[in-house]
């Protein structure tokens, strides 16, 4: 399983980083076209999640209703549920599986990042990508990609923290009548706003540069596609 994780996530992903750096010259700009390029990859998946989790906030009103009306008897809740599910052709694990299939990818740039400022770095190289004689870590010529940066890390909270916002801000587009009845939700769904983003950029601050870059871009990325596939909406 890691052979194959290596071979057909991990190696692909590095060499397109490199084929970019001989071309380009600067890692940061590599890395940000990277990050792109995968999340333009994944972007059909990317886009079913998101709809799949608008979608669902959209019919929490007829949601609630059953569960009220089975509310003793969770069977029976269960299949109504998935019945209307069904009839309005929503698959509510669709998003959280979509996030599964996405984990890999996620996992396989971090290792690809991490590796790269390794002294094993050029380790999984094909023999047609040319080897760098040396590696420049600087982004823009100021700031080392493979050190730590504070205002990287602090760029990662400001980013998770619109990302956020902006996705709770859909989320909470529904009736008064949800509203009263899932308090509870959205009160968890304000927490993780000013919560998760101060996290982040305390994690990032102990990462390299080069994966905050890439935590960054990724955050701008989520809310660029936000932002078009729900404003036309």
């Amino acid at each position: 399983m890691t052979y194959l994780y290596q071979t057909f996530l991990v190696n692909p992903l590095f060499n397109i980083l490199i084929f970019l750096y001989n071309n380009l010259f600067d890692f940061g700009i590599s890395i940000i076209i990277l990050t792109i390029l995968v999340r333009i990859l994944i972007y059909p998946l990317s886009k079913k999640s998101l709809e799949t989790q608008k979608n669902i906030s959209l019919i929490q009103p007829k949601i609630k209703e059953i569960q009220e009306k089975f509310k003793n008897n969770r069977e029976e809740q269960t299949k109504a549920l998935m019945e209307f599910y069904k009839a309005n052709k929503i698959n509510p694990f669709g998003g959280f599986l979509l996030l599964l299939i996405q984990l890999p990818i996620f996992l396989a740039l971090f290792s690809v990042l991490s590796s790269s400022f390794g002294s094993d770095q050029f380790n999984g190289l094909y023999f047609f990508i040319e080897k760098p004689a040396v590696l420049n870590y600087l982004f823009l010529g100021m700031i080392d990609l493979a050190k730590p940066s504070l205002v990287l890390a602090v760029l990662v909270g400001i980013t998770q923290f619109l990302q956020l916002k902006m996705m709770t801000g859909l989320q909470s587009e529904k009736t008064d009548q949800v509203k009263k009845t899932d308090d509870f939700a959205a009160d968890l769904n304000k927490k993780m706003v000013y919560f998760f983003p101060p996290l982040a950029t305390i994690i990032t601050m102990s990462l390299s540069g080069g994966l905050a870059l890439y935590w960054i871009v990724s955050n701008l990325f989520s809310i660029f596609q936000q932002e078009i596939l729900f404003k036309k909406k």
